[in-house]
Formats: structure tokens, sequence, C-alpha cells
């Protein structure tokens, strides 16, 4: 913001402070155990709209969520984690990444349905050694701290849905990384 006031691009100023208003309302105001769908893409739509402007011209982004899916309650933060490190882990500053999110409903042959969240991104995608502790659920978090978000999302995930609800990841053709999150509904 400090670079924005002194270059006087006042619209992007406005822009920036209702993207942070909003983020951290979301934050601070949210302790329950489910929100919205809608809630929780609007509060991952403030976080890209504020990464789109710390990195101009170097992401883009799209999420698609049926209307008919907007009230449907999911754990807070679950779609935001995932988001975040897509843009922590493919954003650089050598070429333009783009970020997909996608919502729809899976029908399985005698199971309940599913609620499959996508989040694809065309980054450099995960190492085999990392998809291989991810998709067999095994803690993963280095000095820094590192996912601890997907660690802490899998638990919860765990937890709410008693074992029904469960995470896929694996690597975008050409590149790039997608997570799939499968969410039974009742």
């Amino acid at each position: 913001m400090y670079s924005l006031a002194k270059l006087k691009d006042y619209e992007l100023i406005k822009e920036l402070t209702l993207s942070l208003i909003k983020y951290f309302q979301f934050v601070f105001r949210n302790k329950s155990t489910f929100v919205s769908l809608k809630d929780e893409v609007g509060h991952t739509t403030n976080y890209l709209k504020i990464q789109e402007l710390r990195y101009l011209n170097q992401f883009s982004y799209t999420i698609i969520v049926p209307t008919y899916l907007e009230d449907t309650r999911i754990p807070p933060l679950l779609i935001l984690t995932f988001v975040e490190n897509a843009v922590k882990h493919a954003v650089s500053l050598d070429e333009e990444i783009q970020i997909n999110v996608e919502v729809k409903i899976i029908e399985k042959k005698d199971a309940p349905p599913f609620l499959n969240i996508n989040i694809v991104d065309t980054g450099v995608g995960f190492s085999e050694e990392l998809l291989t502790k991810l998709n067999s659920h095994q803690t993963i978090v280095n000095e820094q701290g590192e996912h601890t978000g997907i660690w802490n999302i899998d638990r919860r995930l765990t937890l709410l849905y008693d074992g029904h609800a469960y995470l896929e990841f694996r690597n975008n053709q050409p590149s790039g990384a997608i997570v799939e999150v499968f969410i039974p509904l009742s």
C-alpha cells in the first residue's frame, strides 16, 4: 500500500484496503466448525485479490462454484489453505501462473455423493517424494513449519467426517499441482 500511495494510485489502494478488511474480518470473526462454501470462496477471492496486487501480472485465477452449492457447509480455511500453498510454491517472477478452483458434486456407485473441490495450478508441481508422503498421510513439517496447513486440514477432515472425507494429491500435465478434496454430502 505504501508503494501505491507513493504512486498516488488511489483506486488500487481502495481495492487493496477493502480486500484486506474483508480478509481479516473473516479470519478474526470466524470460530465456527463449518462455514458456507460461498463465504469460504469469498474469503479465498479476497486473498487472491491481495496477491494479484502484490504479484502484478504474475498469476491469474478462476473460481467456479455452482450457485446451488453455495450454502453447502465446509470447514473454514479449507480452500484457502491450498490456494495459499499454490501462491507460495507456484507463483514466481519468471512466468505467469494460473490457479483454478472448481467445486462440483461427484456421484459414486453405491455411495453417498461427494463434494469435490479441485485446486489446480500451473507451477512446478510436487516432488515425487512429497507426493508419496502427502498421499500416505504422513506428517510433513519442516523447520520452517511448511506443510503444517496440509496436515491440519487432513486431521480436521478425518475428525469431522469420521474418516469418510479425504484428500488426493498429484501433478498436473505438463506442469503444476492438483489437490482434490472429497467431502461426503449428507
